[in-house]
């Protein structure tokens, strides 16, 4: 459900953040699934 959701993405924060695991967030989650990732970058002035 809905908490083992919140719980395992809050425990991914804290595996990932050292500042997370002596203060976890709390409050909502929310769970965002890419599906596609694009971007682009400018040239630098010597192309």
């Amino acid at each position: 459900g809905d908490r083992e959701r919140c719980a395992a993405a809050r425990a991914r924060l804290c595996g990932k953040y050292p500042q997370y695991r002596a203060a976890p967030p709390g409050g909502p989650v929310i769970d965002v699934a890419v599906h596609r990732w694009s971007g682009w970058r400018a040239a630098g002035p010597d192309g």
